[in-house]
């Protein structure tokens, strides 16, 4: 779907994940994304791609964590 091939782009640019430890490939992006949907439906919050309204651009992914 839409938002797991936007969070797959994201997490394999290389200037994106300039400053992060890792780049993700397909399936590890995969993988992230299934977490972050199970958090949605365990905890009703999590994370989402960011777009911009008007064009539908994506700009990146916003959400909430449980610090615990």
């Amino acid at each position: 779907d839409r938002d797991r091939d936007l969070f797959y782009r994201i997490n394999s640019d290389e200037r994106v994940m300039e400053f992060f430890p890792f780049r993700r490939d397909r399936a590890a992006a995969d993988a992230k994304m299934d977490e972050f949907r199970a958090w949605i439906a365990e905890d009703g919050y999590g994370f989402a791609a960011a777009e911009i309204i008007e064009t539908r651009q994506c700009i990146g992914f916003v959400g909430l964590l449980d610090p615990d």
